[in-house]
């Protein structure tokens, strides 16, 4: 049996579109409802001190729509099931998803973290990108920010808060 010369090229062809369409990059490899949580740790510092303080721990709903498919714009909000809502705008680029700072308050505990009167709100942007494995997505978040606890300012030296986002299906 004579194969004509177009077939091996036409089944190269479609191995490479199989294989190109099981990557999705952009929009389209994030959009959806994710259940997520959130934790870690901020480095306070003033003048004389540095301290290290946990963030909260969050969980909720997350939700991810394009905004612009051509150009990657997406929305991004969070839910936690304690109330309220945080919006970001995000920008997926090929296989990372970054997010543009949003404003939020958070409270830290300095101390034993017990005690009501050593809780400080804090007002925070917070920024970062996430990365897609199959259904979860990981979020590396930066917080940025001050706070003034008993007289003392303290600004956000470092960040170290992730988010991972499953899927839901």
């Amino acid at each position: 049996m004579k194969i004509s010369g177009w077939m091996p090229a036409a089944a190269a062809a479609v191995a490479l579109v199989l294989m190109t369409g099981c990557s999705k990059e952009g929009p389209s490899r994030f959009r959806g409802n994710y259940s997520y949580s959130t934790s870690g740790t901020v480095v306070l510092a003033s003048s004389d001190d540095t301290l290290t303080v946990s963030v909260p721990a969050e969980a909720g709903q997350l939700d991810i729509v394009t905004a612009d498919k051509s150009s990657g714009d997406m929305i991004l909000t969070m839910r936690p099931v304690t109330g309220g809502a945080v919006v970001f705008d995000a920008n997926a680029d090929g296989r990372l998803l970054r997010l543009s700072p949003a404003a939020r308050r958070l409270q830290v505990n300095f101390g034993n973290g017990v005690l009501a009167a050593d809780a400080v709100e804090m007002d925070v942007d917070v920024s970062g990108y996430g990365e897609r494995y199959s259904d979860v997505i990981i979020f590396r978040l930066e917080y940025a920010g001050t706070c003034v606890h008993e007289g003392i300012t303290y600004r956000i030296t470092e960040s170290s808060v992730d988010c991972v986002a499953k899927e839901n299906r």
